[in-house]
């Protein structure tokens, strides 16, 4: 589940829509959590989807450690990475604001934290964008 003072909002004609803080969201303050409506697909489920499915949920879920797919069953599934993220996942199912989030300003995500498996060209356009989201970005960037 998405903090409440959160919206939808339109980012750009290439990365279409992202979420956006409605009020001011203070550094520590949990923004997401993992709940009982979000949709959990097995790598067993997801290959037996017919193609327009997996495009679905490649675009729009993440991995866990198990291979499982989770899609949002609400606006959280809207979130976008940065290299220069606002939030960061945990390893306990939820994610906390690492700076103080204003309002206006998008809810990004380190998506290098969510067992990618293949390249994945970015396009968040920070100075310190990384260009690319690679498989080994979880053993790099994870202490960071």
């Amino acid at each position: 589940m998405i903090h409440p003072a959160t919206e939808v909002g339109f980012v750009s004609d290439t990365i279409g829509y992202g979420v956006f803080a409605t009020a001011r969201i203070p550094k520590g303050t949990i923004t997401y959590v993992e709940d009982i409506f979000d949709i959990r697909v097995s790598p067993q489920a997801f290959a037996a989807l017919d193609t327009g499915y997996r495009e679905i949920l490649d675009k729009y879920s993440c991995i866990d450690v198990a291979g499982t797919r989770i899609m949002s069953w609400d606006h959280a599934k809207y979130m976008n990475h940065s290299c220069n993220c606002n939030t960061i996942d945990t390893a306990y199912c939820f994610e906390i604001a690492i700076r103080d989030i204003e309002p206006g300003e998008e809810i990004t995500d380190e998506y290098g934290l969510f067992n990618i498996s293949e390249e994945v060209d970015l396009a968040c356009k920070c100075p310190s964008c990384r260009g690319k989201l690679r498989p080994s970005d979880i053993d790099i960037y994870h202490p960071v």
